[in-house]
């Protein structure tokens, strides 16, 4: 079985149910040389056409073979999606064209992702959508490798579409399953392609093991937010917080009481002052 990564805190290393599994199913395809047919019922035409023509920029890559590197294009749904089902239903009713617009690279890709639930809330919809988008790019990344894995057999024209919407599946998916482990732990005992979720400011508290967790230093100041900051922000934080500590430092000596537009600072809290004026 899969271990969870090695540097999970020691609470959650002692208590398994502190590591939550957050399970991605994907459908992989790649945009290949054929056109849409004319037989394409026009809303199914559209969106289809979205999908060949709307590229995200991480899933515009390339692919190494052995007869040199190959330009692909990449698109990767979340399995049942319409999207998804909009290119399982064209290749379904298109099996024979070549060559396909399509290429199917996986159909059920198993992705997961290991994060703390103390840490990241999935009943936020904007934190399970941040999830969906690392394990999408996590998948690019592997069918990258599997590909250049198999370049011994498979071809740029077969990944083109010249052999099929079904022809790269069927050498790739003995592979994507050999990648496929049970995650240590866990009840769920399906075969997953498991890595740590990243949280929006670094890697979440299951990191890679080259990329160990930094502890918070303690406020006061807060210090913690500097480190979600661009250089420039941090300069002007810095500035307020210098500006801010001047102002108190003033208003104890000259014991000013008719300004109540700071009671923080009067109170000596200043950093609190400047930090909750930057959350509002």
């Amino acid at each position: 079985p899969l271990r969870a990564p090695s540097c999970l805190p020691a609470s959650a290393a002692a208590d398994p149910s502190q590591t939550a599994l957050f399970p991605v199913s994907l459908f992989v395809t790649a945009i290949a040389d054929g056109a849409l047919s004319k037989d394409c019922q026009q809303k199914a035409k559209e969106r289809l056409s979205l999908i060949i023509s709307k590229i995200p920029k991480e899933q515009n890559t390339t692919v190494e073979l052995s007869e040199g590197t190959l330009d692909l294009k990449m698109r990767v749904f979340v399995s049942g999606s319409e999207d998804a089902k909009a290119v399982a239903e064209y290749i379904q009713t298109h099996p024979n064209q070549m060559p396909s617009p399509f290429v199917i690279l996986a159909r059920d890709l198993p992705m997961a992702l290991l994060y703390d639930p103390s840490s990241l809330d999935l009943s936020d919809a904007s934190v399970a959508d941040r999830l969906r988008k690392q394990a999408k790019t996590r998948a690019v990344k592997l069918i990258r490798e599997v590909i250049a894995e198999s370049s011994r057999t498979l071809g740029g024209r077969t990944l083109r579409g010249h052999g099929g919407a079904l022809a790269v599946d069927r050498i790739l998916a003995p592979l994507i399953a050999a990648r496929a482990h049970r995650v240590e732990g866990q009840a769920d005992t399906k075969r997953y392609l498991a890595f740590a979720a990243r949280s929006k400011t670094g890697p979440s508290p299951h990191c890679s093991p080259s990329l160990p967790p930094t502890p918070r230093p303690p406020s006061p100041p807060q210090q913690s937010l500097l480190g979600e900051m661009e250089d420039d922000e941090k300069l002007c934080i810095c500035a307020l917080r210098s500006l801010a500590k001047h102002t108190f430092m003033q208003s104890r000596s000259t014991q000013d009481t008719e300004n109540p537009a700071f009671p923080l600072i009067q109170g000596g809290r200043w950093w609190e002052y400047v930090d909750r004026a930057r959350l509002r």
